[in-house]
């Protein structure tokens, strides 16, 4: 009988202590009450999107010939847009070339189109810059590109001969009356106005010295003044050596291509002639 009390008796104190141990268990410790109670009071605030004003046309270091340049700009989640310019002369002098500003945008996504008068200040090299106002209140500046107006637009570049450099002449403003084409300071070659959309010309090197050279294409106006800054080049170039000939071959219209040809056809009949002299000596040896 004692012995089944005492058996009752642990079985049930066991199970009490089962009872406290998962009891315990289920009880949130410090840590973890904390980070419950700040993980349910987290509340998410959007202050609004991210603002944005940017140029879609022109795109950056444009160069143009036309005096109205044309603009388009885009924006989102601002209130007024300011496009404001600089320009810099031939001379390096850099002054403001005004503003535009567009107000009362309310966040809405947009875009603005619109010319810009380069003829005001002239030929030169112009900086737009974009700025923004956004729910903040603040100007932020946002977007800026180059754009830079040119009496001609051309390139040079040395023919794959060497012997000549292929000029390109692309577009010209209005004020454009000739191109003229310099080479070390010295006019090789003037092209009037109403030659220039042919677009390419070659321009010979033949007299010139072996050694660097520079080429200039100089737009000049109706008076004959040079406009702006002119395109310039600088090439190398090995001019080949013309044999003396004495008096009567200078007197002569040879050029050096004649020279030689002829040259390479007197050797291989000198050369010919050799080889027939030593077979027939040969053939005597054996006979």
């Amino acid at each position: 009988m004692r012995k089944t009390k005492k058996r009752a008796l642990g079985i049930l104190g066991l199970s009490l202590v089962a009872v406290m141990t998962f009891a315990a268990t289920m009880i949130p410790g410090p840590e973890a009450s904390a980070t419950a109670s700040i993980t349910d009071t987290i509340q998410v605030r959007v202050i609004g999107s991210t603002p944005m004003v940017k140029f879609d046309q022109p795109k950056q270091n444009t160069e143009t010939t036309n005096s109205t340049q044309n603009f388009n700009i885009l924006y989102e989640n601002v209130t007024q847009v300011r496009i404001a310019a600089s320009y810099t002369n031939k001379d390096g002098v850099t002054v403001s070339a005004g503003e535009k500003i567009y107000s009362d945008l309310s966040y809405a996504p947009g875009s603005q189109s619109f010319p810009w008068d380069l003829s005001t200040l002239g030929y030169g090299k112009y900086v737009f810059s974009l700025y923004g106002t956004g729910s903040e209140g603040s100007e932020v500046p946002f977007d800026s590109i180059v754009v830079e107006y040119l009496p001609i637009i051309g390139s040079a570049a040395q023919a794959e001969d060497k012997d000549s450099v292929d000029v390109t002449i692309d577009s010209v403003s209005d004020e454009v009356e000739t191109v003229d084409i310099y080479i070390d300071g010295k006019l090789i070659k003037t092209i009037p106005k109403d030659e220039l959309g042919d677009g390419n010309f070659e321009i010979p090197l033949d007299g010139l010295d072996t050694g660097n050279h520079t080429l200039s294409i100089i737009a000049k106006d109706t008076d004959g003044n040079d406009i702006y800054l002119p395109y310039e080049m600088t090439f190398y170039y090995e001019a080949i050596a013309v044999p003396d000939t004495g008096g009567f071959f200078q007197n002569l219209n040879i050029s050096k291509e004649d020279y030689l040809v002829t040259g390479l056809i007197i050797f291989f009949t000198l050369g010919i002639v050799g080889f027939v002299i030593v077979a027939k000596g040969n053939s005597r040896k054996v006979r």
